[in-house]
């Protein structure tokens, strides 16, 4: 006889008393061995001397209980949906349900924190190993309470199931990975400066609760392997795949983690591995946080240890708008010195989770608090934004002069002055848009003080070349013309040439009429 049985409604067949129903109670009472039964095969079973082939919408683990306790447990996946996480090894797929088998045939479904299970296929006795040896790292560090794994042959080749509490929240990859966040977008905060701040903590407790203080080295922190809980307040770092942890006072010399979060030391022939080698990819973590741009986290195979250390110099930090328009330059200098502390290429001139701890937690979080936080009336805000508009438009228009001048400088070979031009179109191109996006009177503060800044600083490199004189002080009028009136950038162009007359004889009709453009924005905010 023929029956299929959805094993999410287990607790439906304990309570009959067809004759199918007792069957499939006996089969599961006389199957006292721990297992796995999967949904894509039949299982031959006679009871009462007919023979019954039982089959499964969903795959389930019977597990034994806790010590002491009598019965199984039956854990339900459905391996026919998309896992919630996938990697070279392994497959994660959720459990849907988990009933509580007791010795007289009675199932009842048991409620608790959600769980998942981890499938690795096709497993050779060196990986069978390495699923024993997670099992007992994550036993270890206890907080995502490990279940002993199975082993089964059934199904597609030899595998491993290993059942683990199910951390809540978002990796941080998706957090921090443009692509994935904008599938998450409503469902995540901001990350605004206070926020990052608050991860930056969450982290590095998480890496000294879970894995420094667990007698562990991870060796492969990264963002896909930390979930991010924004539930709570501030939110909770998780970090879970503890398949290349290992115990501290033990050493396997083998080269492994993520290429672009590996420290110095895992690139060697018999590398040599210490909580320092945890301290540097958390470095490599954190300065995704705080904006090094993500091109730099995403590094091929083939790649090798000079090409990363490239990738590492964290010379483009706080590059996105909502971290450099609002950072204190103390403390982005803060931030800065301590994150190349974590990144010394020699393991003993890092710093202790703890030191990482107390640098960073010197830093404000109460102190950025309030970014924006103002209110503005919508009439306002609307006829604020309107205004704008066209002046924005003109710095778009300067941006693309700066653009040609840039091209014009590469093909006269001054590749150095191109370079601080490219940065700086750059870096004012990606704020304008920040602007535009988030267009508000203090937003639009922040815009014209982080522009002039960087005007300034590129300036001892740019004004060498005559023709770069005009340039620099148009974009650095329209910028601060952005709500005030006009006056405000002859003091604009004083600060940057050191003196009045300023723009070049030979653009002076250019200038002119761009002033009259300039004013007339500038008469109707």
């Amino acid at each position: 006889m023929q029956v299929t049985v959805d094993p999410v409604k287990f607790y439906k067949w304990s309570a009959g008393n067809s004759d199918h129903k007792l069957a499939l109670n006996s089969f599961l009472l006389t199957c006292t061995a721990d297992g796995v039964w999967h949904s894509n095969r039949s299982y031959e079973y006679t009871y009462k001397n007919t023979q019954y082939h039982f089959s499964f919408t969903q795959s389930f683990i019977k597990s034994q209980r806790k010590e002491g306790k009598s019965g199984y447990k039956l854990s339900v996946f459905d391996t026919n949906k998309t896992p919630i996480g996938k990697g070279g090894y392994a497959v994660v797929y959720p459990i849907i349900a988990t009933f509580i088998q007791y010795d007289e045939g009675r199932i009842l479904a048991k409620t608790g924190r959600p769980k998942v299970v981890k499938i690795q296929k096709n497993l050779e006795k060196d990986k069978a190993r390495s699923v024993l040896e997670e099992h007992d790292r994550l036993a270890q560090a206890a907080h995502l309470r490990v279940k002993k794994p199975l082993f089964s042959e059934e199904g597609q080749g030899n595998q491993s199931y290993l059942v683990i509490e199910q951390a809540r929240g978002f990796t941080l990859e998706q957090v921090l990975n443009p692509q994935k966040r904008s599938q998450i977008i409503d469902k995540i905060p901001s990350l605004s400066v206070q926020k990052r701040l608050e991860l930056t903590l969450a982290i590095l407790n998480a890496i000294k609760s879970q894995v420094i203080e667990r007698k562990l080295v991870h060796r492969d922190i990264k963002p896909g392997n930390i979930m991010i809980d924004f539930s709570q307040d501030p939110p909770r770092a998780i970090l879970i795949d503890y398949g290349f942890a290992m115990v501290q006072e033990h050493q396997d010399f083998r080269r492994l983690g993520t290429r672009a979060y590996r420290s110095p030391e895992s690139f060697e022939s018999r590398p040599v591995y210490t909580p320092k080698s945890d301290i540097y990819s958390a470095g490599r973590v954190l300065s995704y946080v705080w904006g090094d741009p993500y091109q730099n986290y995403y590094i091929n195979r083939t790649k090798d240890y000079d090409f990363i250390k490239i990738k590492s110099t964290n010379e483009q930090l706080f590059s996105l708008p909502e971290i450099q328009l609002y950072l204190d330059e103390a403390d982005q200098q803060s931030i800065k010195g301590c994150l190349k502390q974590m990144l010394a290429e020699k393991p003993q001139e890092r710093p202790s989770i703890d030191e990482v701890i107390s640098l960073m937690s010197q830093i404000s979080s109460e102190h950025y608090k309030m970014e924006d936080a103002q209110y503005v009336a919508p009439s306002f805000l609307n006829e604020f934004k309107v205004r704008a508009k066209p002046q924005i438009n003109l710095i778009k228009k300067q941006l693309n002069i700066m653009k040609n001048k840039e091209a014009d400088l590469r093909n006269r070979g001054f590749i150095a002055a191109a370079d601080v031009m490219h940065h700086l179109r750059k870096t004012i191109t990606r704020n304008t848009h920040y602007l535009e996006e988030h267009l508000n009177p203090s937003v639009m503060l922040r815009y014209k003080k982080k522009c002039l800044s960087d005007i300034q600083n590129s300036k001892n490199m740019l004004m060498v070349h005559r023709d770069l004189h005009w340039i620099l002080a148009e974009i650095a009028m329209v910028c601060a013309l952005l709500g005030v009136g006009y006056l405000i950038a002859l003091g604009i162009n004083y600060y940057l040439n050191g003196r009045l007359g300023l723009f070049s004889q030979t653009k002076s009709a250019q200038i002119t009429e761009s002033l009259k453009d300039i004013v007339s924005c500038a008469s109707i905010c």
